[in-house]
């Protein structure tokens, strides 16, 4: 037996501490009642949509001005990852991007990257009793 275990001796005081003992004692689990918040789950959802859209134009604006570009530098960050992560991220010795449009572009693409990531998660457990 563990050491530094102990026993719960009493009740628990009044309030969440008692309410969390409740829930966690039912074996069949009938008690157990926590609120969805579907309606502010949908809102979510859909500000994130709206906010993924509006990066989206973004993007397709930044993607159509590289096609009037020469430089096919910056035409291969659009097939080759590491050619546009090294552009996206390069600084000079004061920390300053030295190529401050790809940088804009990178920096775009990883919070496209992090909303969708959110969005999915919303979208995959919409309700709390999904997750892992």
């Amino acid at each position: 037996m563990n050491q530094g275990y102990r026993l719960r001796q009493g009740n628990p005081i009044n309030g969440f501490p008692r309410v969390a003992e409740k829930l966690a004692s039912d074996p069949d689990r009938t008690t157990t009642i926590f609120r969805r918040f579907d309606r502010l789950s949908a809102r979510n959802l859909l500000l994130l949509e709206a906010e993924l859209a509006e990066l989206e134009v973004a993007q397709d604006r930044l993607d159509c001005e590289d096609k009037k570009l020469i430089s096919m530098e910056i035409r291969k960050c659009h097939s080759d990852w590491t050619i546009f992560e090294t552009l996206g991220t390069e600084k000079d010795a004061h920390g300053t991007p030295t190529n401050p449009d790809q940088a804009k572009k990178f920096k775009l693409a990883m919070k496209i990257r992090e909303k969708i990531k959110d969005y999915r998660e919303c979208r995959l457990y919409p309700n709390p009793d999904q997750v892992l």
